[in-house]
């Protein structure tokens, strides 16, 4: 696996290992975040979405991971998708000229 790749994985996998060892399967830890399915809980493992943040306190009680923990791993995330964006941007912006000043 690439290097790029193992890093966009990471935080899905972070949880997903968190999940396994506190024991709980997706099934469960969903519905212990008050999920009806394991379908969103996936979801975010497998980073297709982010981590709702209002569940952070939640998870962390759940799968038994400390709080300030998990909340350094979410911005750790979120800065690198942020990161990824901004360099997206500024990768495909077309240069453009400088303005010349009018004249009075």
């Amino acid at each position: 696996m690439s290097e790029p790749k193992k890093k966009q994985r990471h935080f899905g996998a972070y949880l997903s290992r968190k999940r396994a060892e506190a024991g709980l399967s997706q099934d469960a830890a969903a519905a212990g975040l008050g999920y009806s399915a394991r379908y969103f809980l996936s979801r975010i493992e497998n980073n297709r979405v982010s981590l709702p943040f209002e569940k952070i306190p939640q998870i962390a009680a759940l799968y038994g991971i400390p709080l300030q923990e998990l909340a350094q791993a979410v911005i750790e995330e979120q800065t690198r998708i942020l990161v990824e964006r901004v360099q997206k941007i500024v990768k495909n912006a077309t240069p453009r000229a400088p303005r010349q000043p009018r004249k009075a």
